[in-house]
């Protein structure tokens, strides 16, 4: 899967779609409202659904904002159609409602990575929007004078605040929590690369290291070949190094 990840995150996929077997429903008139057989094309761009019977075989494109709350086990009559066994739902909010593909087990990470790269492309998540706002809020600070720490205290405070206003994921749910993390590293580094440059202070530059780190380390468990494993031992491990940067930079413990 791994390999998969890499050419979708190189946009060799635009134009060959990996399709994965695909159960769906939603919300929105455009989609079924009971669960329909299907596949899910993905090629790091777009989102595109298409049933398994030709006679309807109408392809939907799924909105380019979605925000992923769980990933959850079929329950209760939902197994009647679909193997409980094999199959897991990917639970999203879009602002036409709800959408839930529901994919074969191992095709989980490789579903929520295509979310990520559409969410990432189309500029649509929360968190693009606020790597832009982080961005801004360096030039504002750089040209005013204020202290690279004073910065860096407010790029914590927004990214944090982030998690509960504007990821929409729950935070009981690993792997969807896991990509909100992947979404706030993302967009948190560029802002504090360009302050680490314009400042020159080392303890910035740790601080981005560290988080970039810690990115890196996410992205990678999510490409892995285990759907079901969180953050591993790694990802935890460069914490008390960021704890100790916060608190040389004077910014409270959480």
């Amino acid at each position: 899967m791994a390999k998969v990840v890499a050419e979708m995150d190189a946009g060799r996929l635009v134009g060959q779609p990996v399709a994965v077997t695909c159960f769906l429903r939603g919300a929105a008139e455009v989609f079924p409202h009971r669960w329909r057989n299907g596949v899910l094309l993905l090629d790091g761009r777009t989102l595109t659904w298409r049933p398994s019977l030709r006679r309807q075989n109408r392809a939907i494109r799924l909105p380019s904002r979605l925000d992923v709350e769980q990933v959850r086990e079929v329950r209760g009559t939902e197994g009647y159609l679909i193997q409980a066994v094999l199959f897991r739902i990917v639970v999203c909010q879009a602002t036409s409602g709800r959408v839930e593909p529901d994919v074969p087990i191992p095709d989980v990470p490789l579903v929520l990575r295509a979310i990520l790269a559409v969410r990432r492309d189309q500029g649509t998540s929360a968190p693009a929007v606020l790597g832009a706002r982080l961005l801004t809020l360096v030039d504002t600070g750089i040209s005013a004078g204020v202290p690279a720490a004073e910065t860096v205290a407010e790029i914590n405070r927004q990214a944090d605040s982030a998690i509960t206003d504007g990821v929409g994921v729950s935070a009981l749910d690993p792997q969807a929590y896991q990509l909100a993390q992947i979404e706030l590293l993302a967009a948190q580094i560029p802002a504090l690369r360009r302050l680490a440059d314009s400042s020159g202070d080392a303890r910035v530059t740790r601080y981005a290291d560290v988080l970039s780190a810690m990115y890196e380390k996410l992205e990678g468990d999510l490409a892995g070949d285990d759907p079901q494993a969180g953050p591993s031992p790694a990802f935890l491990s460069p914490l008390n190094e960021l704890i100790e940067i916060r608190r040389e930079l004077g910014i409270p413990d959480q």
